[in-house]
Formats: structure tokens, C-alpha cells, sequence
């Protein structure tokens, strides 16, 4: 998977994260940010924040 990809997956799910009003999706979402942790620094930081 190329970068601009992964940084399109990043953006989708950090909105949905925002936007969700249930816990199952946000759960979801936060799965899969942190298995995008490493690709960029700001995504581990931004999930620290909202966690």
C-alpha cells in the first residue's frame, strides 16, 4: 500500500472517529489507527488526545 493511500485510510477514519455517535464504531475505527500509528508521528498523538 502506497503512502497516499494510507494517509486517505488516516483522514476517513479519523473523521468517521469524530462523527461517530456509537461506541461500536469508534472502537472499529480506533483499530484501525493504531495499526497506522507508526506511518506518520502525529497519528499516535492524535490518538492519545482522544483517547
Amino acid at each position: 500500500m502506497d503512502s497516499k493511500t494510507k494517509d486517505q485510510i488516516i483522514k476517513k477514519y479519523f473523521d468517521t472517529l469524530l462523527k461517530a455517535k456509537k461506541v461500536a464504531p469508534k472502537v472499529f475505527v480506533i483499530k484501525i489507527l493504531v495499526y497506522f500509528k507508526n506511518h506518520h508521528e502525529w497519528v499516535s498523538g492524535e490518538l492519545n488526545a482522544y483517547i
